[in-house]
C-alpha cells in the first residue's frame, strides 16, 4: 500500500485484500490503516497496537511471484514480530493464513464453510500455543475471526464468526 487508505489496485498493491479500505465511513482510517513499512517502527518503539492486520502484497502473497519470494517475505516479516517485545512479553498470537485452498475457489468455499475440499492453511504462533499443536476440529477465516474477537473482548461477533469455532483451547490462546 502506498499510503493509507488506499481503494484502488496500483503496482503490486490489492485493495481487495486490504479489509479497511471498505470500511469508508471510517474518518480517521488513515491512523490505523498504514502501509507496511510502519511495522518495523512500531515494533522497535513497542507501540503495535491491539490488532495487526498485515496483508502482503501480490509478489509477496505468491500470487504473482515465486513461492521463493513470498517464503522469504514471510521469514524476515515473522522474524521480526517474534523478536518483538510484544510477542516475547507472551501476548501476542500470529496467525498465517491463505485465502485460497486446494481447489483455489476462495468464493465456493466463503459460501460453504464446511466442505471438505476447502483445506486453506492457517498456522497458530503464540507463546502460550505448543510447537506442532494441532487440531482435527474444522477451522475456517470465520473461526480465526472468531477468535481474535475473542481474544480482544469484543461481545458481538461479526457475521458467520458467531457461528463458528474459536481456535482458543485448541492452541490454549
Amino acid at each position: 500500500m502506498p499510503k493509507s487508505c488506499v481503494h484502488w489496485f496500483t503496482g503490486p498493491y490489492a485493495a481487495s485484500h486490504n479489509p479497511a479500505v471498505y470500511y469508508r465511513s471510517l474518518t480517521d482510517c488513515e491512523a490505523h490503516d498504514v502501509p507496511f513499512a510502519r511495522l518495523q517502527q512500531d515494533l522497535d518503539a513497542d507501540a503495535l497496537p491491539a490488532f495487526v492486520f498485515i496483508t502482503p502484497n501480490m509478489c509477496h502473497s505468491m500470487h504473482n511471484c515465486p513461492v521463493r519470494t513470498g517464503d522469504a517475505w514471510l521469514g524476515k516479516t515473522m522474524r521480526a514480530l517474534l523478536a518483538s517485545s510484544a510477542y516475547q512479553r507472551g501476548t501476542t498470537a500470529i496467525f498465517v493464513t491463505f485465502d485460497e485452498g486446494e481447489k483455489g475457489s476462495t468464493d465456493r468455499c466463503a459460501r460453504n464453510t464446511s466442505d471438505p475440499g476447502c483445506h486453506i492453511p492457517i498456522v497458530v504462533v503464540s507463546p502460550s500455543t505448543l510447537p506442532g499443536t494441532r487440531s482435527a476440529t474444522l477451522f475456517n477465516h470465520y473461526s480465526v475471526l472468531r477468535t481474535t474477537e475473542e481474544m480482544l473482548g469484543v461481545s458481538t461477533y461479526l457475521g458467520r464468526a458467531s457461528t463458528s469455532s474459536s481456535m482458543r483451547a485448541a492452541f490454549n490462546l
